[in-house]
């Protein structure tokens, strides 16, 4: 069975939820997949599965030419280091 785009997550770091009742969380998601997608259209990326996280969703890395979306979305404040 193909795994589900939404049963994938970035690795090490955590966004807000577009599915948050807090309109100020649901902007932060809203930016944060935008710049995503700007990151993404870029080109020149390579995904690194890295593991599966307690829920069963695959975790891995996503670069850009040697630049880290989940390090991008951290210096862009919009995403934070995830701590487990």
């Amino acid at each position: 069975m193909k795994q589900a785009i939404f049963d994938q997550r970035i690795a090490n770091i955590d966004t807000a939820e577009m599915r948050a009742k807090c309109d100020a969380e649901r902007e932060l998601a809203i930016q944060a997949k935008a710049f995503t997608h700007e990151f993404l259209k870029q080109g020149d990326i390579v995904i690194t599965q890295t593991g599966v996280d307690r829920y069963g969703r695959i975790l891995a890395t996503v670069q850009r030419r040697g630049e880290d979306l989940g390090e991008a979305l951290i210096a862009a404040g919009l995403a934070r280091k995830w701590k487990g």
